[in-house]
């Protein structure tokens, strides 16, 4: 997939075209054929250049102040797992039933495809996209989609694979499984999904658009982070999880997404690392016209 293209190899370069269908002169094997030596060359384009900011700029992740959030994310998780995860796992299913219908509507919320999938779409448009011809604006804005959908892919996408992972790993008990089990009954490595608790997949994903929101639109963090902390303890309510595999899952998420957008930063994609904080979204970074 297209990630970026070089702004003036792009605009002098020879991109194959895709051939049309007008009047009937071309087949549809030619248009595919088409298609898919400009997405060949895309694709080769954007190797090139990964490989050369790769090499020419240095190394440099600007040092954040990790420990104090780290610890408190640590006490919560270890806070939840001994005071709050049984209690709440004893009262399972005696939520009042329009908060239980409503939490079985927002925990979709956390559902990868709705993040992966117009990703993934944007990504593949985007590579599809001839780039020849293109003024040095419009290349800027194309690049910027592209760098977009794979910051989401990643982000979301490779999170959330590493949570399933990770909670196939653990394997603790789902709440349902209290009476027999407690909140400690693990089975590492289980394959059956109910041992897979630990940590939430869609609060992971629900912290990593978290992350997202607070490096896109700072300002309104104490709203977002908030907002989806919320969507995340619906998996609470639903009785899927613990509250103490919220808390982790949306750490995780939160941690994986800002660690992408510091590798975006240190090649100089989209972000801009700033000393002592997390990467600040350039100004160049526009996604429209």
């Amino acid at each position: 997939m297209t990630l970026v293209v070089d702004l003036q190899a792009g605009a002098n370069g020879a991109t194959p075209r895709p051939a049309t269908l007008g009047g009937g002169a071309k087949t549809v094997q030619t248009y595919l054929a088409g298609l898919a030596a400009l997405s060949r060359r895309n694709t080769a384009l954007t190797i090139e250049q990964l490989t050369r900011r790769h090499a020419n700029r240095a190394a440099l992740y600007t040092p954040l102040p990790w420990q104090l959030p780290a610890m408190f994310v640590g006490a919560a998780i270890l806070y939840a797992m001994l005071f709050v995860d049984v209690p709440v796992a004893a009262y399972r299913g005696q939520w009042p039933p329009g908060l239980r219908h409503s939490a079985g509507v927002l925990t979709d919320v956390g559902l990868g495809v709705w993040y992966i999938l117009p990703a993934a779409l944007l990504a593949i448009a985007t590579n599809l996209t001839d780039w020849s011809g293109r003024t040095r604006r419009q290349l800027l804005v194309l690049y910027n989609r592209a760098g977009l959908a794979v910051l989401v892919l990643i982000a979301t996408g490779l999170s959330g694979l590493a949570a399933a992972i990770l909670k196939r790993i653990i394997g603790r008990a789902r709440p349902n499984l209290f009476d027999e089990q407690g909140v400690f009954g693990f089975r590492a490595f289980a394959i059956d999904p109910a041992f897979a608790s630990f940590p939430s997949g869609h609060a992971t994903i629900l912290g990593s658009v978290a992350a997202l929101l607070w490096l896109y639109f700072p300002r309104w963090r104490f709203i977002t982070l908030p907002l989806l902390f919320l969507c995340a303890n619906t998996r609470v309510i639903v009785s899927s999880h613990h509250p103490s595999d919220v808390i982790a899952g949306f750490g995780f998420g939160f941690v994986f997404a800002a660690l992408t957008a510091m590798v975006f930063a240190r090649l100089g994609y989209l972000f801009r690392a700033v000393d002592g904080r997390l990467p600040v979204v350039k100004r160049s970074a526009r996604v429209f016209w």
